[in-house]
């Protein structure tokens, strides 16, 4: 079907109207007698609700001073009880000149309602479907529409113009509103409880695989809204908007870099880390350094604060010295406060005065900064290393490996760190489990208090060769799980363990390489499990997540001959697996391939990001992929050699949700992350073809090259709960 989509985002301004009360996704309930005849659906959304008809929608909300008294009604006197009255507000949107559309609910959600509602079993409904959003086929001849949630708001409606079908036929008609008008494109509704606003219409089709704005705008007459193409568009043309691309932006800055890593706050907001190769660099006044500092050859880390929209820069510093400074992961906590794990040569980083380590040790040492909410400032900045190479991977296989590792906060908000070290004196605490190096490069795992004075655990684990830690995580007891790559057959492993021998290969490069988890207590005094995991080929294990009941996953590279076990979606013969074992590291209880189905090696799909969602929906990220990935029919992009793939694996594994293409853009190193709703927050490193958004923060691509984010909700995941009760029931 070739099509012409019209999106628009309801929003609600007052943040205290309804978002504070908003469940994480709207549920659309089927009237099946329960209501009123002429409602085919109700969506209800935290002080109010919105019913959809055959011929308009209707909205009825409550005052929110009003809702929220509701709340604690018990608390009020008699006499308050008495007097209290909701303040509520209905009006309708009608859908003028449109013809009978058949409505019906898609996407089924996974459970259902029952209606007992009075003593008139007319009213009664059992087993009651409820959708992830409502359809209206033919709404106007060859229009349909369609409404469903929206992640930043209420929810969205999208009108489709397909092939003869004529926008201009579209007319809303608003009634018992106290005022409409058109503000800055938006759409404001006034009513007696409160604004509500429209934003204004976006329009947009894919053009080559490319998104491309079609510019749209209201015109009001009266009470009437219609939507004006002041530039026409091509009927021709497929569009898809599902899943939601939220933001996708450029640095704005005029010199060139690398893009390395990102990640995200629970606002939503997004952190880029990039290397910077000069003066030009966006930072912002007061930043904590707003000056390159990198000199003839070196490079700076440099960090950008995003609003969850990609419109917005709220805060952008540098963070080097006159070496070369890398970044690697970062993690913002609940306040807003970003820690960073780098990598430097520098001899001059601007540490803090109670920096743990205030100097470079050896040739290469690890830097960790955790940035005031601003940015103006760090709670501490410190180097940590031995007298060679810490931070650095030197067994790295794919483009930017040697910049992995992974940092994190622990259960307690204190930062920990998944990295390797070549030194033999690299900082290690009393009583660690593994206190000395084993031989060439070990994995390191450590955390420190939150302002980076002091260093409150540290181990090396590793062989007699090279050995990485890349991921780290922490279980509800305080129990830490590290992955990796092991180097040699005398890695430590423990007894029961789901893999204890060594298959590592050094067909392809020379190197020896298996995949690895550990599970260390809390202190990293004791190893309490410890297994492989590989095939004879080469295998590394490059993220780990945990469920909820701490069962781990994994996703990395290997052999194509990665086990596929269970009822699971699988690429065969592809050189990516997800894996999931339990939580004493004992059994493999699921195991897919998921890739190219073979392409062109390791290259053809280099793992950055990776997530196990509330729902136990698995996700992963990848670039350079030049392969057959399996992309869905509703994939954002269906083209982009070279570029990122982006991919959504049901629970257990069992089927492929979602998948899609990003650009041909790559990462020079680092790691993404997705947010646990299954949002992506994705580092690019871009050649001057990356697709931004409107609005976006910047557009242009000024230098050779330069980081892009894109930020995308995959709108699988979310917990939905909703509880009332009085003293004597519930």
């Amino acid at each position: 079907m070739r099509s012409f989509f019209l999106s628009i985002l309801t929003l609600f301004a007052c943040p205290d109207f309804l978002l504070a009360h908003k469940p994480l996704k709207l549920e659309f309930i089927r009237n099946e007698g329960q209501w009123e005849d002429a409602v085919w659906f109700k969506a209800p959304m935290g002080n109010g609700a919105v019913f959809f008809e055959s011929g308009g929608i209707t909205y009825n909300f409550f005052h929110p001073e009003d809702w929220k008294t509701t709340h604690d009604f018990s608390q009020l006197s008699p006499q308050q009880q008495r007097a209290f009255s909701m303040r509520g507000h209905a009006w309708r949107v009608k859908f003028q000149g449109a013809l009978i559309p058949q409505v019906q609910g898609a996407e089924a959600q996974g459970h259902y309602y029952n209606f007992r509602i009075g003593n008139d079993p007319s009213r009664w409904a059992s087993r009651v479907g409820v959708f992830h959003a409502v359809e209206y086929t033919n709404l106007y001849d060859r229009v349909d529409m369609r409404a469903y949630d929206s992640q930043s708001a209420s929810f969205k409606y999208d009108f489709i113009v397909h092939p003869g079908g004529n926008p201009a036929a579209i007319s809303l008609s608003y009634q018992g509103l106290d005022g409409l008008h058109l503000s800055n494109g938006d759409l404001v509704l006034a009513t007696s409880v409160g604004e509500f606003i429209e934003q204004k219409p976006f329009a947009y089709q894919v053009v080559n695989g490319k998104l491309a704005e079609v510019p749209c705008r209201y015109v009001l007459s009266g009470q009437v809204i219609r939507f004006e193409f002041p530039e026409g568009y091509d009927t021709a043309l497929d569009l898809v908007i599902d899943p939601t691309l939220i933001a996708a932006t450029l640095s704005g800055s005029t010199s060139t870099n690398y893009g390395h890593t990102a990640t995200y706050d629970i606002a939503g907001n997004i952190y880029t880390g990039c290397i910077s190769f000069g003066v030009g660099y966006p930072t912002t006044d007061g930043a904590y350094q707003d000056d390159f500092s990198g000199g003839g050859w070196g490079v700076d880390m440099a960090f950008s604060k995003l609003s969850s929209d990609g419109a917005e820069l709220y805060w952008a510093s540098y963070l080097g010295g006159t070496g070369s400074d890398y970044p690697h992961s970062m993690f913002a906590n609940d306040f807003g406060e970003l820690y960073i794990l780098g990598s430097t040569d520098s001899a001059d980083i601007p540490v803090s005065s109670n920096a743990y380590q205030d100097a470079n040790q050896g040739s290469v040492d690890i830097v960790l900064a955790h940035f005031f909410e601003d940015g103006t400032d760090v709670f501490g900045c410190t180097y940590i290393g031995g007298s060679t190479d810490d931070g650095r991977n030197v067994a790295s296989v794919n483009y930017g490996d040697q910049y992995r590792g992974e940092i994190i906060l622990d259960n307690s908000g204190n930062p920990m760190v998944a990295s390797f070290s070549t030194s033999t004196d690299f900082p290690v605490t009393a009583g660690a489990y593994q206190s000395t190096n084993n031989g060439g490069q070990d994995a390191v795992i450590f955390r420190f208090n939150q302002d980076l004075s002091n260093l409150m655990a540290s181990s090396y684990i590793g062989s007699d060769s090279d050995d990485s830690g890349f991921a780290l995580r922490q279980n509800a007891l305080g129990d830490v799980y590290l992955a990796g790559m092991a180097g040699d057959a005398n890695f430590p492993v423990t007894p029961g363990a789901y893999q204890t021998f060594f298959l590592g290969d050094t067909e392809a490069w020379g190197v020896e390489m298996d995949g690895f988890v550990s599970k260390f207590n809390a202190s990293f005094t004791s190893l309490l499990k410890s297994t492989y995991f590989a095939t004879d080929k080469q295998d590394e294990v490059f993220f780990l997540d945990l469920d909820n009941n701490d069962d781990v996953y994994i996703y990395g590279q290997g052999g194509s001959d990665i086990p596929i076990v269970g009822d699971v979606y699988s690429n065969p013969g592809s050189l990516q697996f997800v894996s999931k074992l339990d939580a004493d590291l004992e059994n493999l209880v699921l195991s897919t391939q998921i890739g190219t189905g073979g392409g062109t090696g390791w290259f053809d799909l280099v793992p950055i990001a990776f997530l196990v969602d509330h729902c136990n929906n698995v996700y992963i990220s990848g670039h350079g992929c030049y392969g057959n990935v399996p992309i869905t029919a509703d994939a954002l992009y269906d083209v982009g050699g070279g570029g990122f793939y982006l991919a959504v694996l049901t629970e257990d594994m069992a089927d492929l949700e979602y998948g899609t293409m990003y650009t041909s853009g790559h990462v020079d190193g680092g790691t993404s992350r997705f947010d646990k709703n299954g949002t992506v927050y994705q580092g690019v490193c871009s050649g001057g073809d990356f697709a931004t958004t409107p609005g976006a923060w910047a557009t242009d691509q000024i230098g050779g090259w330069d980081i892009g984010v894109f930020k995308i909700d995959f709108d699988v995941s979310g917990v939905n709960s909703a509880i009332t009760g009085s003293d004597v029931s519930g």
